[in-house]
């Protein structure tokens, strides 16, 4: 139990939760005296609760905060609404969270699903909200049951789609886009044109993936590892070393 002066600190900027198992609901009511009970009164800007395996749910937060990271939390099913003034949204590791609210217009990055490529679990995500056009990172790990995406920002430089089977198409992608990470994206069978900006191209294990468009001369890094069962694995290798920015594999 957290001690209730807590809620008498107003000048609170950052509060740093994250590990705290065994602290459940109290932590943000603390007997009436929480900071949570007037967010409009507080300035706190960044919020951490990870791996809080009891929490379910948030009471209103502050208008004032900027970062939230809920990673490991993965008994949470609905988050209240996000305050105007949120630029970064980690809720890695939230299996249960299928839906989200509204984004606001100042997010800049917003993480969702596992933790890593190797022991992220599937997350129960279908959809997503329209992205605001503020975002520059997007990242949805293990989101299996997502199977299709709003359309993306301008100012969007990286997305990283790794695990979402579902997956069949993708929007049209920003010119701003420089890293792209579509690994065992195993249904996609078809990319859009890519922008001249891409740097990094990730296509480990899309074993529908039928067809690359045009590669942009700015490529320096792309990955076709797994693409031996698509019919067109030989006319993508040859693409890629025409450009000479293939890496090597014996499973193309």
């Amino acid at each position: 139990m957290l001690p209730s002066a807590i809620g008498r600190l107003k000048n609170l900027v950052a509060l740093f939760l994250n590990g705290y198992r065994h602290l459940e609901g109290e932590i943000l009511d603390l007997n009436g005296t929480s900071i949570f009970n007037q967010p409009e009164s507080v300035s706190l800007q960044d919020l951490y609760l990870g791996c809080r395996d009891k929490l379910q749910s948030l009471p209103e937060l502050p208008s004032s905060l900027q970062h939230l990271e809920l990673g490991g939390c993965n008994e949470l099913r609905s988050l209240p609404e996000l305050p105007s003034s949120l630029q970064h949204l980690d809720l890695r590791g939230c299996d249960r969270l299928w839906l989200l609210p509204e984004l606001p217009s100042s997010l800049q990055r917003l993480y969702v699903g596992g933790y890593d490529k190797l022991r992220s679990r599937l997350t129960l995500l279908q959809s997503l909200p329209e992205l605001p056009y503020s975002l520059q990172h997007l990242e949805l790990r293990g989101c299996g049951e997502l199977r299709s995406l709003p359309e993306l920002p301008s100012s969007l430089q990286s997305l990283y789609l790794w695990g979402c089977k579902e997956l069949r198409s993708l929007p049209e992608f920003p010119s701003s886009l420089q890293s792209l990470d579509l690994g065992d994206c195993e249904e996609l069978r078809l990319l859009p044109k890519l922008p001249s900006s891409l740097q990094s191209l990730n296509l480990w294990d899309c074993k529908e993936l039928r067809w690359l468009p045009e590669l942009p001369s700015s490529l320096q890094s792309l990955n076709l590892w797994g693409c031996k069962e698509t019919k067109e694995a030989l006319i993508l290798l040859s693409k890629a070393l025409t450009y000479g920015v293939v890496r090597s594999s014996n499973r193309c």
